[in-house]
């Protein structure tokens, strides 16, 4: 399986240090060079796209770049990794014996939901479509996001590059949240996970290689809230506004509850974890 890795030019540490833990696992792997989303370079993005920053546009027009890569090859599946992963000591071996080589329209997520590094579980499916030892494959019902460690068949990359290779929304989004339509891909996750984000390992979040412009830019964008000058300016329709809003607010939070216990009946959830104690040393 071809293995890319995705690498901005000026973090050579971080390359260096994924070279590391791939040569010690065995794998070959070609680098992409990431597109720049920091600065003030050129590359196509609009500061009126709402939806995205533009690291976030950066990072969809780098994945973008892979699947060409792997759209050149004959190859049916491909492995995308980001430069700031660690991954199981057993992740080499794991990888052939967990693959879907044979199934097309398949993402297959290696990596810890980023939800779960937060104690939130993931709904997925009762029944695994394949075991080996103490990993499986369940089909991945839950909204998730990241991208730093999957599998994607050769029939949605070529989708990608054909029809959305203009990014609206960040990529996770269109491959784990906003999924791609007609068909809808089937995506899967190992469990427990092969791979983490080096962020949410305690021994390495500390270190200045593992700071990530993605999620600092994408806190600020989520956190933004409505200011008072959005507010009706009259008194009355200020309190009318305030209460609808508190209304919607809480029957959101009613249909959360229902449908968390709906799909706890229907799925099993779950807060994936990765053990740290399993990477390479």
């Amino acid at each position: 399986m071809n293995i890319y890795l995705i690498n901005l030019d000026r973090r050579h540490d971080r390359l260096i240090t994924m070279h590391t833990r791939l040569c010690d696992l065995g794998l070959e792997y070609s680098r992409i060079s990431a597109v720049d989303g920091t600065g003030d370079a050129e590359i196509g993005f609009s500061d009126d796209q709402a939806d995205m920053t533009k690291p976030e546009y950066a990072c969809y027009l780098s994945h973008i770049k892979v699947y060409k890569a792997m759209l050149e090859s004959d190859a049916s599946h491909c492995l995308v990794l980001e430069d700031d992963i660690v991954m199981a000591k057993d992740f080499a071996s794991l990888l052939d014996d967990l693959a879907l080589h044979s199934s097309r329209n398949t993402i297959l997520r290696l990596e810890v939901p980023f939800q779960c590094t937060n104690g939130k579980p993931v709904s997925l499916g009762r029944r695994s479509v394949k075991k080996t030892g103490a990993y499986q494959i369940n089909r991945l019902y839950s909204p998730v996001f990241s991208s730093g460690a999957y599998v994607i068949s050769r029939d949605i990359a070529e989708r990608i590059v054909q029809n959305h290779s203009q990014p609206k929304i960040p990529i996770d989004h269109i491959l784990f949240y906003k999924r791609m339509s007609h068909p809808l891909p089937l995506v899967y996750q190992v469990s427990p996970p092969l791979a983490v984000q080096a962020a949410c390992v305690p021994d390495l979040a500390s270190s200045p290689a593992t700071k990530s412009d993605l999620h600092a830019l994408r806190s600020i964008r989520y956190s933004k809230k409505q200011s008072e000058s959005e507010l009706p300016k009259s008194p009355v329709w200020r309190i009318l506004y305030i209460g609808l809003a508190n209304i919607r607010g809480n029957l959101r939070r009613i249909w959360r509850t229902i449908t968390r216990l709906i799909t706890g009946i229907i799925f099993k959830t779950k807060v994936l974890e990765f053990d740290d104690s399993a990477q390479p040393k």
